[in-house]
């Protein structure tokens, strides 16, 4: 093969005075025409093959021809300042697409009818930021059930929803509102388009919303945004959990937190009452109490035994948690003995060490001072709507860490029963961790 074969001969460009524009491209068989009269394309033996008219005042026409110099495919633009256009495309014998459209302060509306019968309409908004959200319906025939899909660009970084999922998304924020879910709880997967829609309608209502300040806060940050990394859409300030963190997540006794299934859980807890504790549970107590009791709780749901044995009496509780691995938590303490259960304060007899919901604040327990023979009232915990996050392990492993759970024993403090609120049914919270 000579070099030559590899050289590829380049259009040529003429221009006379009058003006007139000739190229020749030898390659693509063409020559091409440019005057004030419009464009015309004809092959290198004269067959005219297409002809277009100049733009004048926004509209613009081209017809082809076929190689036989019959009539082919035709179109006629029209573009106006406002940013309206018309466009119009096709053949006799194939028919024509139609398409409306128009533009104006960043939302723009466009209408195509194919020559097929099919039809579809877009609408998009610019949102600034390099930010473009727009929605799609199309009819694939006469009659046809129309399809809707929503679109949203930001940074290079497109996401498309289904009608259906649109409307997933927004029963979803109703259910939030309604259920008082926190926006924290999201039920999409992280980094999906549903994910991403969902945080920005969030957005778009949060100043009409009550929300607590965990969500506040989350709004606040990137949740919901993507950008593209090494070609992979990478969903910004999620939480990742690092599953490892669950395998070796142990209370300050020593027993492990999450298990894979509820059997594993409770035999754990047998063990380590005896290891830990030393306390031998009766086999009766757990034939009669667990065997026979109630089910492995379901998702969201906790199970809570008080069973006796040599060396004293244990609580234990199995939360279900939504985690995919380990999802079943465990935790458990030896009930004190010796401990007055009633006392008087302020005249009237209440019982101690029992936390009970109310008061000024959202919990209260009474506790007998050893030192001054006194009863104190303790409350703990606010009433301004916040909600505890007690089935979040996130959430928790912020919390124990932010109030040094580990080393809060003085039972005169509110920090002692603060750490300790999922220990007791009464309060009402699930999840969480004891101390």
């Amino acid at each position: 093969m000579r070099a030559s074969d590899f050289i590829v001969e380049q259009p040529v460009n003429t221009t006379t005075k009058q003006g007139v524009q000739t190229t020749v491209d030898k390659a693509a068989n063409r020559v091409t025409t440019r005057s004030d009269m419009g464009t015309v394309v004809k092959d290198r033996s004269g067959r005219i093959r297409s002809v277009q008219t100049p733009k004048i005042q926004g509209i613009q026409a081209k017809q082809t021809f076929r190689p036989d110099a019959t009539p082919g495919y035709q179109q006629a633009t029209s573009r106006t300042g406002s940013g309206a256009s018309i466009d119009v495309k096709g053949s006799p014998e194939t028919g024509f697409t139609k398409t409306v459209g128009g533009k104006m302060a960043g939302f723009g509306v466009q209408n195509k009818q194919r020559y097929d019968g099919s039809q579809q309409r877009k609408i998009s908004y610019t949102l600034g930021n390099d930010q473009k959200i727009s929605a799609t319906q199309n009819i694939a025939r006469p009659g046809a059930k129309p399809t809707t899909s929503m679109t949203y660009k930001k940074g290079g970084v497109t996401q498309k929803l289904t009608q259906s999922q649109f409307e997933d998304i927004q029963n979803a924020i109703r259910e939030h509102v309604k259920m008082g879910v926190p926006f924290t709880e999201c039920m999409f997967r992280a980094g999906s388009p549903a994910f991403t829609e969902f945080y920005r309608q969030v957005r778009e209502v949060a100043d009409k919303l009550n929300l607590d300040w965990q969500d506040q806060e989350l709004l606040n940050t990137d949740i919901g945004e993507c950008i593209i990394v090494d070609g992979e859409v990478v969903p910004l300030d999620v939480p990742i959990e690092v599953t490892n963190e669950l395998d070796e997540a142990k209370t300050v006794d020593g027993y492990e937190l999450f298990h894979n299934s509820f059997s594993n859980a409770m035999q754990h807890a047998y063990d380590m009452a005896k290891k830990i504790y030393g306390v031998e549970i009766d086999p009766e107590e757990i034939d009669n109490k667990v065997a026979t009791g109630p089910r492995k709780p379901s998702e969201g749901k906790t199970n809570r035994y008080r069973l006796m044995g040599k060396g004293g009496v244990m609580q234990i509780q199995v939360y279900h948690s939504d985690e995919k691995i380990k999802p079943y938590e465990l935790n458990m303490y030896k009930e004190s003995i010796g401990e007055l259960d009633e006392a008087e304060y302020q005249g009237r007899k209440v019982k101690l060490n029992s936390p009970k919901r109310g008061g000024p604040k959202k919990f209260y327990v009474y506790v007998m001072n050893k030192k001054t023979g006194r009863v104190k009232r303790i409350t703990w915990g606010d009433t301004s709507g916040l909600k505890i996050k007690a089935g979040n392990p996130g959430a928790v492993r912020s919390f124990v860490a932010r109030h040094k759970c580990k080393q809060a024993n003085d039972k005169m403090t509110a920090r002692y029963w603060m750490c300790r609120t999922p220990r007791y049914k009464a309060l009402g919270v699930k999840g969480g961790q004891w101390w």
